[in-house]
């Protein structure tokens, strides 16, 4: 059964308070059609939310949802590809791009906090450790979590890599690497720490880890 291509990432406000990000989309769909994809992608959120990815079932979701098992696999073919698209639609996480001109470093800065904020706040920061946990023991989810995440790496290893154009990073810097070193103190103070970094210490970290790279 072919699955419907993504239709805008809008969440009906009145069903619950659900951080949601608008996104364009990709193919005309029929209204119908959207707000019951709408539906499904809230529930979806909502459940994973309270119950971790093993306790979310396709048949919760469409009760959730208060529409058919089959009009779910008639819009995904399986219950990896509902989860990531739902927490794809969850504001924060891409956040606002730094201003043209800003320097590399103020630039990763800038981005870092916007990440830190989301880890703190969103619930996409909430739903993400299920996820990547449950990705472990499932070759489709990690396939997918793994895009998930690398194309939201992109912004910021754009940033690392002009960072070596202009000379501010030694020429030769691994930049998947740096992008590690930059993230992960993040991911480590929200999910092992369980004390997200607050705005103001974000700057020192990345002052710190860039003056590693420089010096390495």
């Amino acid at each position: 059964m072919v699955a419907l291509p993504p239709a805008p990432c809008q969440h009906p406000p009145a069903e619950a308070p659900i951080d949601t990000l608008p996104s364009p989309a990709d193919a005309d769909v029929d209204p119908r059609i959207a707000r019951s994809r709408s539906r499904i992608r809230a529930a979806a959120v909502r459940l994973l939310s309270a119950h971790g990815y093993d306790g979310v079932t396709m048949e919760a979701v469409a009760e959730a949802a208060g529409v058919g098992k089959a009009t779910l696999y008639r819009h995904w073919p399986s219950k990896p590809s509902l989860m990531i698209e739902a927490v794809g639609c969850l504001t924060g996480h891409k956040g606002d791009p730094p201003p043209p001109g800003t320097p590399p470093r103020e630039a990763v800065v800038h981005s870092l906090r916007g990440l830190a904020r989301v880890l703190r706040e969103g619930t996409w920061g909430s739903v993400m450790p299920t996820l990547l946990d449950a990705a472990g023991r499932d070759p489709e989810l990690d396939r997918l979590v793994s895009d998930f995440v690398g194309s939201r790496r992109g912004r910021l290893r754009g940033t690392v890599a002009r960072a070596v154009d202009t000379g501010d990073l030694p020429a030769g810097t691994d930049v998947e690497q740096a992008v590690d070193l930059l993230v992960g103190p993040l991911f480590y103070a929200a999910f092992v720490r369980r004390r997200a970094l607050p705005d103001h210490a974000v700057a020192p970290m990345v002052t710190t880890v860039w003056q590693g790279l420089v010096t390495a």
